[in-house]
């Protein structure tokens, strides 16, 4: 288990080059996150996968070193670009759009138990 410094940094040292996504695309709401993905053009998912992903792995190690207790701060915002992630890369990898033309409108889809577990 590690001990976390929490500090007005966006994300944990080391990522810095992914500061400019943090203030559209760190969500913290699931529905937040779906919104976002189905009101975005190709080109902003695009962009914002084509960033993330190759970092995914290493952030993923350096989240593993804390319990999910002890996420907060920069590194909280690091989880939620990475829960982001697992949305955009639906619209990426497998629709190749925004969202399907079926979903459900982001109004009219409830999530009942978002955040249950982190922030």
């Amino acid at each position: 288990m590690s001990t976390m410094i929490v500090n007005d940094r966006p994300l944990p040292m080391g990522f810095e080059d992914l500061e400019p996504f943090v203030a559209e695309w760190a969500l913290p709401l699931n529905m937040a996150r779906y919104t976002k993905r189905v009101n975005s053009t190709m080109d902003e998912l695009n962009s914002f996968y084509a960033a993330i992903e190759p970092r995914a792995e290493e952030a993923l190690r350096l989240l593993d070193t804390y319990s999910i207790a002890e996420i907060e701060g920069p590194e909280a915002r690091l989880m939620h670009l990475l829960l982001m992630l697992i949305d955009v890369s639906l619209a990426v990898e497998v629709y190749r759009m925004p969202a399907l033309p079926l979903s459900p409108a982001p109004q009219r889809y409830a999530v009942t138990m978002d955040n249950m577990f982190f922030n």
